[in-house]
């Protein structure tokens, strides 16, 4: 997870996903099971180079969805506690 937590910093707002998950199908939880595998597969140094593009790409796209959860789901408890 050391390697993904680096490249949140420089993330933009995404909206694609995980391929072949549509955004409605995905969870909070699937979203950063794929990114634990992802993680274990690029640490392992046994990515082919040319899958490294693309599995660090789909990392990206996976911590774009996961701080957006995350934010809406702060949002609405400060909504909640004010009310």
């Amino acid at each position: 997870m050391r390697l993904i937590i680096t490249f949140s910093l420089s993330l933009h707002s995404q909206t694609k996903t995980a391929p072949n998950m549509k955004t409605e199908e995905m969870t909070y939880e699937t979203a950063i099971e794929r990114l634990e595998t992802l993680a274990r597969e690029m640490e392992s140094g046994e990515v082919a180079i040319d899958l490294l593009a693309t599995k660090l790409k789909e990392a990206q796209q996976l911590l774009a969805f996961c701080k957006d959860k995350l934010t809406k789901a702060d949002e609405e408890v400060k909504k909640l506690l004010e009310g």
